[in-house]
């Protein structure tokens, strides 16, 4: 990843940052967890200035402390990480480095490229946390700021709940004729099954299955392989056509929603073995998980939805994902739930 692909906006400085976080201390909230990466001496540092608001798990050193005594468990060295995160998840990673190292934050940046985590750098001045920490948002390199504290969010996503739940509710009562017509359509049809069942990636990262109607002869459960439905693709049935040109083969997500596995609005989930493939090439790629999938969203309606069938339309999916993950709101989601009914269901990709 080169320097200008990174898009770095200073905001609060460190210690306004700490003393307003230090606020949540005492009160009754999950706080979420974190490890710091960085040379020791100083992680620990800031550890102990973010420990009142932030599970701190461990820490991750170029080398291991010589103490036997340690503030903070030691849970490897900087290139242990990605390996770590893979089986022990965490919300935040704080990365602690010598001001002007952009290398070394670039290197430690591509490393959590695969993982749902957020992520929040602290220059040090002089061996001291400096007077400006840095929160990726999106820019070029697709990263966005970290999103902390999560508890911040709690209301926020206890109305969004409650949104997504009158929402999908409504649509199942508005639509229940339709549905029962398809399911009746696509059995007089087809000699497969009704519903179409796949695992994708939902809310940091957890596999969930995620539903639709059958438009298809060969069906794949999207863990090892998958191939996306291409125009005047054979495997469509000619009932399935006429339902994905219309969008009314993604009716079922909205039990998803009802189950709390995905949200109305959000970005897409795809395939794990898509996940997979491009989590390693597209900075940032599984930072789309800090949010719950939707069953639409701001890159659908902006025009990057359907056959990804090369670099460039993944690459800028994932650019409005991390836009929509920085920025969402209510009232931005209504816009997208209005938008996807004028637009989105009949959107020139919907093959």
């Amino acid at each position: 990843m080169h320097m200008q692909q990174l898009h770095l906006r200073k905001t609060e400085s460190y210690k306004e940052v700490t003393s307003r976080l230090s606020g949540f201390r005492g009160r009754n909230v999950d706080r979420p967890s974190g490890v710091v990466l960085g040379p020791w001496q100083e992680g620990v540092e800031v550890a102990q200035n973010i420990d009142n608001f932030l599970e701190i798990k461990g820490l991750f050193a170029p080398s291991r402390p010589n103490s036997n005594q340690l503030p903070y468990p030691w849970l490897g060295t900087v290139e242990n990480i990605g390996r770590h995160l893979s089986q022990h998840p965490v919300d935040q990673v704080w990365l602690v480095f010598p001001e002007n190292h952009w290398r070394e934050l670039f290197s430690s940046l591509d490393r959590l490229s695969g993982h749902s985590t957020a992520a929040v750098a602290v220059a040090m001045q002089d061996g001291k946390p400096g007077a400006e920490d840095f929160l990726f948002r999106p820019g070029k390199g697709g990263l966005p700021k970290a999103l902390y504290p999560h508890r911040e969010n709690n209301l926020k996503g206890g109305v969004k709940r409650v949104q997504d739940l009158m929402v999908a509710s409504a649509v199942w009562f508005l639509i229940s004729p339709l549905f029962f017509l398809i399911i009746l359509g696509i059995k007089l049809t087809s000699s497969g099954p009704v519903f179409f069942r796949q695992w994708r990636h939902g809310l940091n990262g957890r596999p969930f299955r995620i539903y639709k109607f059958s438009t298809m002869t060969v069906n794949e459960d999207g863990t090892e392989t998958f191939h996306q439905a291409t125009k005047d693709d054979p495997r469509i049935t000619r009932l399935g056509a006429l339902l994905r040109r219309f969008s009314l083969d993604e009716l079922p997500q909205f039990f998803n929603v009802l189950m709390g596995d995905m949200s109305v609005v959000g970005p897409r989930p795809h395939p794990i073995a898509m996940n997979n493939r491009y989590m390693d090439r597209i900075p940032g790629y599984m930072l789309r998980h800090l949010v719950k999938p939707g069953i639409t969203g701001w890159a659908q309606i902006k025009g990057w939805r359907g056959e990804t069938d090369n670099y460039e339309k993944i690459y800028q999916r994932t650019l409005h994902d991390l836009a929509y993950v920085h920025s969402r709101s209510l009232m931005g989601d209504l816009s997208i739930i209005w938008k996807t009914i004028c637009k989105g269901f009949f959107d020139d990709n919907a093959y």
